[in-house]
C-alpha cells in the first residue's frame, strides 16, 4: 500500500513504484521497509514515517528513497526507470542529477537511524481517529478496509 492510498487519495501507476520499492528494500536489506503487527498502525506508519536507512551504499539508498517517496511526484515515473536507476547504482554510475534529487529528499525526509528510533507519534487506537496527513479517516473503517482487502 502506498501512502496515498493509506490517505484516500486518488492512485496512480507510482503507487506500483512505491510496491516495487519496498520489494526491492526487503529483497536488498532482508526486512521490511515497515511492520507492526497492528494493520492500522501499519498504515499509519506507511503513510507517514521512514523506513530504517538501509546502509547499502550511497546510490543504492537514494534509489530506494526516491522509489519511497511519499509523494508520488517525487518518484520515478516508470518501472524500467527505476529498474535502470538501481543497475546504475550497483555500478555505482547513478546519474548526478538523480543523486543530487535523492540527496535533497533524505535531507527533507531522513531514513531512520536505528530500530529504536521513535516513529512520528502515532494517535491513540480503539475508538479514536486515526490522523494521516490532513484527511481523518475513523479506525473502525480503516479495520474493515483490511478486512475486505
Amino acid at each position: 500500500m502506498s501512502p496515498e492510498q493509506a490517505r484516500g487519495h486518488t492512485v496512480d501507476p507510482r503507487c506500483d513504484i512505491f510496491a516495487l520499492g519496498l520489494i526491492a528494500y526487503r529483497t536488498l536489506t532482508g526486512r521490511p521497509a515497515f511492520s507492526d503487527k497492528d494493520p492500522v498502525r501499519l498504515i499509519v506508519s506507511i503513510a507517514r514515517d521512514q523506513p530504517l536507512a538501509p546502509g547499502l551504499g550511497e546510490q543504492i539508498d537514494v534509489v530506494l528513497a526516491l522509489a519511497l517517496a511519499k509523494d508520488p511526484s517525487q518518484r520515478f515515473t516508470t518501472v524500467a526507470r527505476f529498474a535502470e536507476a538501481l543497475a546504475q547504482a550497483a555500478r555505482g554510475e547513478l546519474s548526478p542529477a538523480l543523486l543530487s534529487c535523492g540527496r535533497a529528499l533524505l535531507c527533507a525526509h531522513p531514513w531512520r537511524q536505528h530500530r529504536h528510533d521513535a516513529p512520528l507519534e502515532t494517535p491513540p487506537l480503539g475508538d479514536a481517529t486515526t490522523e494521516l496527513g490532513t484527511e481523518l479517516l475513523p479506525t473502525a473503517q480503516l479495520h474493515e478496509a483490511i478486512a475486505l482487502s
